[in-house]
This record gives structure tokens, C-alpha cells and sequence, in this order.
């Protein structure tokens, strides 16, 4: 579920939207399917490659060449067999593997099946995949003679959906072609959705999605998502020959190439043949920016397609032929690492396509007349930027060894079966004449008995004399040789990766028919065994049919001699009156050749000279054409120049004008404000005189005020005095009744005041409600000073009470009324912020005065003590307040309160 919700979260941010509001609308089947679907695709990585396309700047390239290159021809033999055995051990070793684009189908040479199962036409009509699978073979077998040892080469086969069932049912019914099993794996190739042109996904019908290959550049991302990366590292593979099955002459695993990177510690190195004109139509290797690159022919223009070195070779020959060498660990950074991967999504190629699409709204599949739709494809050679130039190479090999592709249909000018063919049998012809001998007929080499010409000095002689036409040197004449075994591959001490259950299943049915085999070639040998005893009895018959032949023949021939010596004589005689006159006819053919060669040699010269001329008028127009270039850069760079001196002159004329205006204005102002500041220095002692005889009429008043006060507060204390007197008379003569107690939480105290909560600011509530019993008198006031978050008790009185708060901003406080009990001291609470750090904790002033103050907000409230206790408590009940019994009730009749925690109010009114 948590996956799911993953999902449709990141298709939304992804703004794919109408994929979410079209899943809503199905039924709960139909969801699931798609759902799946969706959850298969990386969402995230597709809306990388889509931003890179619509946000791709164009920068300006600089080209140059590739001077890390190893020339197979110009390099000594003792080098390259250095390479050579340093590639063998590792070969051996079990270091490196195959990966086989293999994806296409056979549609342009009129094939609708699987590319690798095509036959070019050979005598031996062997399929692209049986002759690769026979060099893997002889490899091993020639490192297993040269070594003593060699694991299987794991070959790694990239099917597609088309054509993945097709290939490994190929495999099966061939037995590997004589591989192990377990040496091949099938994977298929990734794809990706096809998106409209406005970036949304694209249906191929109610419950799937349109999708499409990611071109041979998705080998990377197949290889990792499907765990094969992690499982070549268990097998502790190091090196991935990549490679196409459209190359008949591939050399798969070549050891040279593989010693040159190992010995050169290279991260990628990529094959290439010389161009063999400038106009050829092939990619180019070379630096773009500083970075290695494949530049395809169109992106060239024809100055670099003709540049030349210093020795007269094209600058730029390095044509490629799509095989590359690179690390397991760069293959795995490039798609693991967050940094390289969304590098390599800004280089994946765009094509726009017509695609037919099912429509959200009409719920019915659409056939567009326009190119409707964007197809990302990524090429394998587009990792090279990722790999640093120090750590790239690149190895020169001969176009007619190595170099045969299959991509047009037969009859085509180039790249067909038919000069595939003529390559691959060309090149078996060069190998027999390398061992010094000759066969006139035509002869295909098979590739089982050599890897690359080695070993046939000892298999050639065997074939002497068979006129057999075309004739197929395999090693089945050899088949009482002992063949090397090979090593088997060693257990992986990690555990390797699963494969999926349907090669599981593959290999199941491959047992199955393999068993089904081998009954089968059981019962053909009997056959066989039959039909040769009835061919021996017949060979003894044609023998003696043939020994009456032959002696009849041995007749004829006797009179055949003697008919020939005779007319031998006469030719002889024939042949000398010939003789002669060729001679005759030889020496005029001589002085006409001389002659015409002296002709020749004249026209070349005459040639030559002009090539000369045309050049040095090439180069006299290029270099006028440089220096006019230059002069009009000169000009345009001193009129804009002449430009800027003009605008920068009448910038600074307004700067000027500007600046006299601005000092006018200054001057104007000025001049008004010294005006504007006479007046008021008039106005201000006016109104000073004026001030000065308000002041002393309201001295002479305060002080008549005062006097009066003066008078006030005498006549109080007075009465004070007098009222002091008589309660201190009735206090003698009453006795003071025990105070009544009420328990709460199972703490004893005695309250004085209740404290109410200010609204939503300021809130109150007792922590420690222990009070010790004591009596208020004037001369002990009980003043408590709310703090921050405790109460803290004045000099005057030592009751142990704890009360926390939280004050609100000014604009939030509100008056608010708090009830407290008469007591001869009226206890008050002031706002702590408002009161002098130096005096805080002392005593408050009394309430009397803090009643008129601004800084009070709490005001002391009386209630009449005539109130019967039930009123009372009703009141408090009804505003959620909890009154505890006063001292000064003590002489009233006694009543309980229930304890309650102490809640939040809004007001209390009188």
C-alpha cells in the first residue's frame, strides 16, 4: 500500500495528472493492471530526460582530436604480444565477458525474425549466433593450450520483448551451440513510455502503456536493474566487451585490447576503423569541449570533415564501429550514482514520431495524421562524456579484418550479406596464404578450429587435393584429436543473484530436450550404421563396375595418345610461326608502352603542378578571405568602440546638466528654508513667553491643591486611628473561633485569595497549596507579587504559595475582576514587568493607591458577607471557580466547598 501511494505521489509531482484522474475512472480490475504497470517505470528518471529535452542549451563546441590511440599496424610486435598474454591471463581467469546488442529484428533484409538467427549466405550457412558462439568457443580453447587453464567467458545476449522467446528457443534447440548452459544469459532490453508532445504519458490502450526501446544505450540500465552488474561482480568479472551481432568479423574478447586497457589502467576504450574518404557517412571519435565523444557525419561541417594532419592523413579518420570495452564498476556508477545518471538523461537522443494512442476523453484508440509524439533513445556511446580523457582510449584495426556489418538488404551498395560474405571469406583466403598454401576453389574457414588464423599449419594439409567446391575446413576430421576441457567456473562464495522464473523454467525445458536429443542421435547413429553397411555392399559393386570401366578407358586412351602425339607435332610447328610473331607483336607493344608512360608521366607532372597551383590559390584566397574577416572585425570593433566614446560623451553632458540643475534647486531650497526657519524661531519664542505663564498659573494652583490634600490626609489618618482603636477594643473582648479547614489533593491550607485566569493570556493555577493560618492587620498587609513562574513573598508576611503564569502582549490584556474575600488588608496583583527590577521583590504599595495606577490589572472586588454560603457557591460554580472557606467566615456560619481543579473564565462581575 505505502508503495502505491509512493507511486501516485510521484506521478503527480511528475505532472502526469491525467494518468491519476483516469485511474479513478476504472473499475478495480483494470486499476491494478495499471497500477502495476506504473509502479514498473521510473517516473522520476523519464521526467529527467523530458526537462533535459525542453531545457537543453546550445553551446558552442570545440573540436578536437583523440591523442590517446593505439595503431595496431604501426605498433611492434613485441608490444603487441605483451598485451597480448597480459589479456590472455586475464581472460583466463574468468575477468571479462561478452554483452551482445541483440534487440533488432531482421526487418530490412526482409527477415522477420531475430537479427542473430540471419544467414549471410555462407557455404557452411551458418546463423550470426552459431559463428559467435564458435569463436568463444576456439578462444577458450586457444587459451586453455597456451595457459593450461580458462573459465567459461560468460556472454551476456540483450533480447527485447519482440524477439526475447524467439532467441532463447533458438539457443535451446541448438544446444548453446556447444557452450555451457550456464555460460549464456538472456536479459531484456528496458523501455521507455512514449510521450506526447507536451511531456504526458501516452496509452496504448484502456490498461497499458505506450512504450518503446531506449535504444542500444539502455544495455546500462538493463544490466543494473535486473541485478546482472552485481552479479558479474560476484563472479568478479572486471572488463565488458559491448558489441553489436550485426558484425560477422568481430573479435570478441580480442586479448590485445584487452591488455592495451589493463596495461593503460582505462576506464572505456572503443574500437575504430579509418575512414576510407572524407565524405564517408560514419561516427567520429574525437573531443568535444574536452570531452570524449562520438560526432555523428551530419554534425560535422565540411571543414572539419577535410582537415589533414601534417602528414596529409584526414585529421579526424577515427570511424567507429560500435565496440567499446568499460569497467563493471564505471557501468554501475554511471546508472547508481545521482550525479553521473542525470548527466547521462541530458544526453538521450529525441525523435519525433507518429504513434497510434488511446484517447483518455474519447476512450477509443487514435490514428493521427502528424508526427504526434517524442521517442527518447539512448546510444551506448553517449557514456563517453562521463569518463574522464585521461582515462579513455582508443585502438586502430584493419577495416577488412574486423569490420562486416549486416544493415541493408541484399542488393544494396554497402553493409549487405553479400559483401559480408565476401569479407568474411576474403579474410580466410588471406589466413591460408599466411601459412603458405593455396586452394583454387572457394574455402570457408570454420570458426571453431581458430580464433584468428593461429593453429591451421597443422590442419590446411589435411585438405591438399580435395576439389570439393566451396570447400568447409572444420575440425570434424579431427574429431580423434583430444580436445582441451576447460575449467569449470568456480563457486562464488556470495551468494549469486536469482535468475528470473523464466529462465528457470528455460532451463527446465532445455534439460528436457536435451535428454530428447541425445535419444534421438542414439536412434540416427543405428540408422547410420544401417545405411553405411548398405552403402559398403553398394561402393564393392560400383568398384567392380567401375574396374571394367577403367580398362575399357585404357584402350581409348592408348588410341587417344597416339591421335595426340600426331597432331602435338603439328601444333608445335603452329606454335613456333606464333611464337614468332608475338615476339614481333611484343616489341611494338613495348615502344607504345614506353611511349604512353612517358605520356603518363608528363600528364602527372602537369597534374601535379596544377594541384600545386589550385592549393597555393586555396590557401592566397583563404588567407584574404582571414584577413578581410579580420579587417571587418578591426572596423566593426573600432565603430563600436567610436559608439561607446559618443554615448559615454553625452552621458556625461547630461550628468552635467543635470548636476547644474540639481545645485539650483539646492540653492532655491535652500534659500526658502532659511526663510521657514526665521518664521518659526519667531513662532517658538511667542509660544515660549506663553508656556512660561501657563506654568507659573498652574504652580500657584498645585500648590493651593497640596495644601488641601495636606489637610485630607490628616483628617483619614486621624479617623484611621480612631476606627484602629476601636476593632483592636472588640478583638479583646471576642475570642478568635479555630480555623475550618478543607482538604485538597490531601494537603491542609488556608486561602486567602482566589485567583481567576486572565481570557486566553494569563493563566493561574496553584502548585503548592499549602498556606500556614494567619491574620491580616493593617500593619501586615498581605501583598502577593505575581512572577514569571513562581510566586515570591515580601518582607510583611511568609505564606508558601506557588502559582505559574503566561503573560500575553499588552494589545491581548484585558481588565479583568478578581474576587477576594473582606479582610482588613485588601491583597492586589500587579503586572511584574511594569515594576522596577531593583524594587520587585519588595512590598507592593498599598491597594488604595494601586486602584487609580494604569499599571493594575487586577482590581479587588467586595462581597457583602451577609450572603448566605449556597449563593456563593452557585455563583463561583456557574463561572467554573473554586471557592475555598475565608478566615473572615470563621465568625459567620460554618460551609463546605467541594474541591475542583481550578479552569479557565472569561469574567466575573460584580
Amino acid at each position: 500500500m505505502r508503495k502505491k501511494v509512493s507511486t501516485l505521489l510521484d506521478y503527480q509531482e511528475c505532472k502526469q495528472q491525467h494518468l491519476l484522474n483516469y485511474l479513478n475512472t476504472l473499475e478495480e480490475k483494470d486499476q491494478e493492471k495499471l497500477l502495476e504497470k506504473l509502479e514498473s517505470i521510473n517516473i522520476r528518471n523519464l521526467q529527467n530526460v523530458y526537462s533535459h529535452y525542453k531545457e537543453k542549451p546550445k553551446e558552442n563546441r570545440e573540436l578536437n582530436p583523440i591523442q590517446n590511440v593505439l595503431r595496431v599496424a604501426s605498433t611492434p610486435k613485441e608490444t603487441l604480444q605483451q598485451y597480448q598474454k597480459l589479456g590472455e591471463k586475464l581472460i583466463s581467469e574468468g575477468k571479462v565477458c561478452v554483452a551482445m546488442m541483440a534487440g533488432g529484428q531482421g526487418t530490412r533484409l526482409g527477415f522477420n525474425k531475430a537479427k542473430g538467427m540471419y544467414d549471410i549466405g555462407l557455404p557452411s550457412h551458418k546463423t550470426l549466433f552459431q559463428i559467435f558462439c564458435e569463436r568463444i568457443l576456439s578462444l577458450q580453447n586457444m587459451i586453455q593450450i597456451r595457459i593450461g587453464q580458462c573459465l567459461p567467458i560468460q556472454f551476456f545476449i540483450m533480447t527485447s520483448d519482440v524477439n526475447h522467446e524467439e532467441t532463447t528457443q533458438f539457443f535451446i534447440e541448438n544446444n548453446y551451440f556447444n557452450l555451457q548452459s550456464d555460460q549464456i544469459t538472456f536479459f531484456q532490453q528496458d523501455s521507455l513510455p512514449i510521450l506526447s508532445t507536451n511531456g504526458d504519458i501516452l496509452l496504448n490502450d484502456c490498461t497499458s502503456i505506450l512504450e518503446g526501446p531506449d535504444g542500444n544505450g539502455g544495455i546500462f540500465s538493463s544490466l543494473y536493474n535486473q541485478g546482472y552488474l552485481d552479479y558479474m561482480k560476484c563472479l568478479g568479472i572486471k572488463y565488458i566487451h559491448i558489441c553489436p551481432v550485426d558484425n560477422v568479423l568481430c573479435k570478441l574478447c580480442d586479448p590485445i585490447w584487452i591488455g592495451y586497457v589493463e596495461a593503460n589502467n582505462l576506464t572505456i576504450c572503443s574500437k575504430f576503423v579509418k575512414k576510407a574518404h572524407a565524405e564517408e557517412k560514419v561516427g567520429i571519435h574525437a573531443l568535444i569541449n574536452d570531452k570524449p565523444c562520438v560526432i555523428e557525419y551530419s554534425e560535422m561541417t565540411q571543414e572539419d570533415l577535410h582537415k589533414r594532419n601534417d602528414q596529409g592523413d584526414l585529421l579526424y579518420d577515427a570511424g567507429g564501429i560500435a565496440q567499446m570495452i568499460c569497467t563493471v564498476e564505471f557501468t554501475h556508477k554511471i546508472i547508481e550514482d545521482p550525479q553521473t545518471s542525470s548527466k547521462l538523461a541530458a544526453n538521450y537522443h529525441v525523435a519525433q514520431k507518429k504513434y497510434d494512442y488511446y484517447d483518455l476523453n474519447q476512450r477509443k484508440v487514435i490514428k493521427p495524421d502528424i508526427q504526434n509524439a517524442l521517442k527518447f533513445e539512448l546510444f551506448f556511446f553517449d557514456c563517453f562524456p562521463l569518463c574522464p580523457k585521461e582515462q579513455f582510449g582508443l585502438i586502430e584495426v584493419k577495416r577488412e579484418e574486423e569490420f562486416a556489418p549486416v544493415k541493408n538488404a541484399p542488393g544494396d551498395k554497402s553493409d549487405t550479406p553479400e559483401t559480408a560474405k565476401k569479407l568474411y571469406l576474403d579474410r580466410d583466403q588471406k589466413w591460408i596464404k599466411n601459412c603458405g598454401f593455396q586452394f583454387p576453389q572457394q574455402v570457408e574457414i570454420s570458426a571453431k578450429i581458430t580464433y584468428f588464423g593461429e593453429g591451421l599449419e597443422n590442419i590446411l594439409p589435411k585438405y591438399l587435393g580435395n576439389k570439393q567446391n566451396p570447400l568447409i575446413i572444420t575440425n570434424d576430421r579431427l574429431s580423434a584429436q583430444k580436445q582441451p576441457q576447460l575449467v569449470k567456473q568456480p563457486q562464488v562464495k556470495q551468494q549469486p543473484l536469482q535468475q528470473p522464473q523464466q529462465q528457470q523454467q528455460q532451463q527446465q525445458q532445455q534439460q528436457q530436450q536435451q535428454q530428447q536429443q541425445q535419444q534421438q542421435q542414439q536412434q540416427q547413429q543405428q540408422q547410420q550404421q544401417q545405411s553405411q553397411q548398405q552403402q559398403q555392399q553398394q561402393q564393392q559393386q560400383q568398384q567392380q563396375q567401375q574396374q571394367q570401366q577403367q580398362q575399357q578407358q585404357q584402350q581409348q586412351q592408348q588410341q587417344q595418345q597416339q591421335q595426340q602425339q600426331q597432331q602435338q607435332q603439328q601444333q608445335q610447328q603452329q606454335q613456333q610461326q606464333q611464337q614468332q610473331q608475338q615476339q614481333q607483336q611484343q616489341q611494338q607493344q613495348q615502344q607504345q608502352q614506353q611511349q604512353q608512360q612517358q605520356q603518363q608521366q608528363q600528364q602527372q607532372q602537369q597534374q601535379q603542378q596544377q594541384q600545386q597551383q589550385q592549393q597555393q590559390q586555396q590557401q592566397q584566397q583563404q588567407q584574404q578571405q582571414q584577413q578581410q574577416q579580420q579587417q571587418q572585425q578591426q572596423q566593426q570593433q573600432q565603430q563600436q568602440q567610436q559608439q561607446q566614446q559618443q554615448q559615454q560623451q553625452q552621458q556625461q553632458q547630461q550628468q552635467q546638466q543635470q548636476q547644474q540643475q540639481q545645485q539650483q534647486q539646492q540653492q532655491q531650497q535652500q534659500q526658502q528654508q532659511q526663510q521657514q526657519q526665521q518664521q518659526q524661531q519667531q513662532q517658538q519664542q511667542q509660544q515660549q513667553q506663553q508656556q512660561q505663564q501657563q506654568q507659573q498659573q498652574q504652580q500657584q494652583q498645585q500648590q493651593q491643591q497640596q495644601q488641601q490634600q495636606q489637610q485630607q490626609q490628616q483628617q483619614q489618618q486621624q479617623q484611621q486611628q480612631q476606627q484602629q482603636q476601636q476593632q483592636q477594643q472588640q478583638q479583646s473582648k471576642q475570642p478568635i473561633k479555630q480555623q475550618q479547614k478543607i482538604g485538597i489533593s490531601n494537603q491542609q491550607f488556608y486561602p486567602q485569595v482566589i485567583y481567576n485566569q486572565l481570557i486566553n493570556s494569563v493563566n493561574l493555577s496553584v502548585l503548592q497549596p499549602n498556606y500556614y493560618p494567619y491574620q491580616s492587620t493593617p500593619q501586615n498587609p498581605k501583598n502577593i507579587l505575581i512572577q514569571d513562574n513562581h510566586v515570591r513573598q515580601s518582607q510583611a508576611f511568609n505564606p508558601r504559595l506557588s502559582i505559574q503564569h503566561q503573560t500575553a502582549s499588552q494589545q491581548q490584556l484585558k481588565q479583568v475582576k478578581a474576587t477576594a474575600f473582606p479582610t482588613q488588608g485588601i491583597s492586589t496583583v500587579t503586572n511584574p514587568k511594569q515594576i522596577n527590577p531593583q524594587t520587585r521583590y519588595q512590598p507592593i504599595m498599598q491597594s488604595q493607591n494601586l486602584l487609580n495606577t494604569k499599571q493594575s490589572i487586577i482590581q479587588p472586588v467586595q462581597i457583602n458577607s451577609s450572603l448566605s454560603p449556597q449563593r456563593v457557591t452557585s455563583y463561583f460554580n456557574q463561572r467554573a471557580l473554586t471557592v475555598q472557606r475565608p478566615t473572615m467566615f470563621a465568625q459567620q456560619r460554618p460551609f463546605t466547598l467541594s474541591a475542583q481543579q481550578y479552569v479557565p473564565i472569561t469574567t466575573i462581575k460584580n
